[in-house]
């Protein structure tokens, strides 16, 4: 479980429409259904930065994903996905995903992703103008007490 609980006023909010063929055997939403909703939800912020969205000149990979469950999830009502920028680094960036469905939080992850040069096969730094565009959707660690 992420030990985080992060604002979230500066994440991108997709909403997603459960479909009756992303169910399982149990009659929820599979748990292989929740990383394809997260990268539909990273989609906003990638424009952001990358905002032809052209496979040309492509600049991210995915390293790392995960996917915490905190609740079952079913076909009947909307799934918001916010997702937001919980970490920079030299060459890569952290989105957090967070899930909610009728006001409760149903499964939480990362992705790590990779600043990445496809021509060359080799990762760089990021630019100061991505560094720039990534603090506006920055999210902070809520604080406990």
């Amino acid at each position: 479980m992420h030990p985080h609980n992060y604002d979230m006023t500066k994440a991108l909010e997709t909403i997603i429409k459960p479909r009756f063929s992303e169910t399982d055997a149990m009659t929820h939403i599979g748990n292989t259904v929740m990383p394809v909703w997260f990268e539909e939800a990273r989609e906003p912020l990638v424009r952001q930065l990358h905002p032809s969205l052209s496979i040309d000149d492509w600049p991210f990979i995915v390293a790392h994903i995960d996917v915490d469950y905190h609740q079952q999830i079913y076909v009947d009502s909307p799934v918001s996905v916010k997702a937001g920028v919980s970490k920079i680094g030299s060459k890569s960036f952290t989105i957090y995903h967070e899930a909610t469905q009728n006001g409760q939080r149903v499964a939480s992850g990362n992705a790590v992703t990779v600043y990445y040069d496809y021509t060359t096969k080799q990762t760089g730094s990021l630019t100061d103008k991505l560094r720039s565009t990534l603090n506006d959707y920055i999210i902070t660690p809520k604080a406990t007490g």
